[in-house]
């Protein structure tokens, strides 16, 4: 996190040029290779879901941001990144750490052993592994002329002699998209209807001999309502990042003073019943609409606005990276229900089973059976 400044803004700037939609078409071909690799583990390991998922969305990460690849579960490299995301989650959990409502305490001195301090240091060291290894390896491709295209290696192309400040700025490139995928799948396990209606929409529009690619998404309507649930029913940060005001703010009768921590609750307006009726359920249908003016309520209020204006954070603090995990998801989601039916390991399970926990929040369990939908559907997996 960086204050909000100029480092802030030129930060923006370079994520915008990278993860604009424009930009991202031409990482499509790259994607959809990274999902045939994904539906062969499925289907040779359909047990091993979770470390899957982790595997594709760190695969096509590291390609975008560092044209690195990521081989299988034990590369070192997902390794760092997924710790560094636990690491994160426990830090990013308001009040985890009593310096965050006493910040005096940031003085007492790191020999006392106190833990916020063994914990910075430790976290700090994770992640400056995460970010400087592969950047260093790409600067001496970049001058060597081996580096292959990537956003790393373009800014570092474009500028080869970066401050410190710049330099430190050009390593940073990450987006999460594994809470939403283990969503999906908890989400299909439990709404077998909302699944059918998915797979008979992919069959209508894409068929049974190929299978469905970035091309065919502008037609497939029920799937990006779907998405559009997904990211609802589920928000990835239920209370988003914190926000620090920089100046005095009166917001409906409160006097709000420059500097207070603020956090802002999706999960509440994501869940609030006079905006979205029945918010606990999950229906794409609520997305469809055969107009383009909003439904009101009655007392005028749009009903089933676009989540993702909650779902992906607010104003300067909103992740620059909303469009690559939407991509992302919706690769993985397609090719997933052309091939697997998914159904809940205990037939017994119902909505009311399912248990949502975390900052950033992830089913607490993943129990989903995989089923190939055919043979036939199988055999459309290059490789296979």
């Amino acid at each position: 996190m960086c204050a909000y400044g100029a480092r802030h803004r030129q930060h923006g700037r370079l994520m915008k040029e990278v993860l604009a939609p424009i930009a991202l078409a031409e990482y499509h071909a790259m994607e959809e290779e990274k999902t045939v690799e994904y539906l062969h583990r499925m289907s040779q390991d359909p047990k091993d879901l979770a470390e899957h998922m982790k595997l594709l969305i760190a695969s096509i990460m590291f390609d975008i941001s560092h044209a690195y690849t990521v081989t299988d579960k034990d590369d070192p490299m997902l390794k760092l990144a997924m710790q560094a995301n636990d690491d994160f989650v426990r830090i990013a959990l308001p009040g985890a750490y009593l310096c965050e409502v006493f910040p005096i305490m940031r003085y007492i001195p790191e020999w006392t052993g106190i833990r916020f301090k063994q914990d910075a240091k430790k976290f700090r060291k994770t992640l400056e592994a995460l970010r400087d290894d592969a950047y260093e390896k790409i600067k001496v491709q970049v001058r060597n002329g081996t580096a292959k295209p990537s956003f790393t290696q373009s800014l570092v192309e474009r500028n080869q002699n970066p401050t410190p400040e710049e330099e430190s700025l050009y390593k940073w490139t990450s987006v999460a998209t594994l809470s939403a995928m283990e969503s999906f799948f908890v989400a299909m396990s439990v709404y077998p209807q909302v699944q059918e209606r998915a797979h008979t929409e992919l069959m209508n529009v894409v068929g049974t001999t190929r299978l469905p690619g970035f091309s065919d998404r502008p037609y497939l309507p029920y799937i990006e309502a779907m998405i559009q649930e997904i990211l609802r029913w589920n928000p990835v940060g239920p209370l988003g990042l914190p926000h620090r005001l920089i100046q005095d703010v009166i917001y409906r009768g409160y006097d709000i003073p420059a500097g207070t921590i603020l956090l802002a609750n999706s999960w509440a307006m994501l869940h609030d019943p006079d905006v979205y009726p029945s918010p606990f359920e999950f229906e794409p249908e609520r997305f469809l609409t055969t107009t383009t003016e909003p439904k009101l309520s009655a007392d005028r209020q749009i009903l089933n606005p676009d989540p993702r204006r909650h779902a992906f954070g607010y104003a300067r603090r909103a992740c620059p990276g909303q469009y690559l995990a939407e991509d992302a998801l919706y690769i993985a989601i397609v090719r997933t229900l052309a091939v697997f039916r998914i159904g809940p390991m205990d037939k017994t399970k119902t909505v009311d089973d399912v248990e949502f926990a975390g900052i950033i929040c992830h089913p607490k369990s993943l129990d989903c059976v995989l089923i190939p939908r055919s043979t036939e559907a199988v055999s459309l997996i290059p490789g296979l």
